[in-house]
């Protein structure tokens, strides 16, 4: 089992490259983690209301999987 911090284009490819979607869901049933750090859901919310109706669809995709998925995101602040 492994853990990856996807980089926000790789989420973002999620919901748009049917090939990425495919290797994210194959290494999740895989047992694979994920974990998001804070910029880049400040990434992702920004690229969504910039997509706006244009990539509605491709982004309900992406954060279907985001609500789904065991994530465990980085909320530890280094001082």
């Amino acid at each position: 089992m492994s853990t990856y911090l996807p980089d926000t284009n790789v989420i973002v490819n999620y919901g748009r490259d049917p090939a990425t979607k495919a290797k994210i869901d194959w290494a999740s049933a895989s047992g694979s983690k994920f974990v998001i750090a804070p910029p880049t859901m400040t990434e992702l919310t920004v690229g969504v209301v910039k997509g706006g109706a244009t990539w509605f669809a491709q982004n309900k995709v992406m954060f279907e999987w985001l609500m789904a998925s065991p994530l465990s995101p980085l909320l530890t602040v280094v001082n």
